[in-house]
């Protein structure tokens, strides 16, 4: 998946969430298998240009991302794209055997997904307040009073 990534731009930021850096440690991979982890999914700044580079599919409203690690289980990162502030937040990791999704994870990707989806509303409201105060500016025109 080794993606030369001076043939892109940098389309999003990686974020990590605190609860995905604990489930990474957790992870029953060696400390390089890891670290390949992380450089491919740093390599997501430049997402939608590189896709075709990774394994992946959706997964209840985020992306999920599949690394096979020989003679290891299938390595599964949960991604959520936030295309309003142009992050692609990392918000879960897990290993797995089979190809489904155990219903616990299930439960964890959907609430990230929903708590994401709330900041980014959040964030909408504040970014319309904000140009709202911008526009309340001096009214041009008219006469100055003495």
């Amino acid at each position: 998946m080794s993606v030369d990534s001076k043939t892109y731009k940098v389309n999003y930021k990686v974020r990590v969430t605190k609860a995905t850096i604990k489930q990474g440690t957790k992870l029953p991979i060696t400390d390089k298998q890891r670290l390949e982890i992380i450089k491919e999914m740093k390599l997501l700044k430049h997402w939608n240009e590189n896709e075709a580079n990774y394994d992946y599919e959706p997964a209840f409203g985020a992306i999920e991302f599949k690394f096979n690690l020989p003679g290891k289980k299938w390595i599964r990162v949960i991604v959520f794209q936030d295309d309003e502030r142009k992050i692609m937040w990392v918000i879960r990791t897990f290993a797995k055997k089979s190809n489904q999704i155990e219903k616990r994870h299930q439960i964890g990707i959907e609430t990230a997904v929903s708590q994401l989806k709330a900041e980014i509303e959040k964030y909408k409201r504040e970014q319309k307040y904000m140009n709202a105060k911008n526009n309340l500016g001096v009214v041009k025109g008219g006469k100055d009073h003495e």
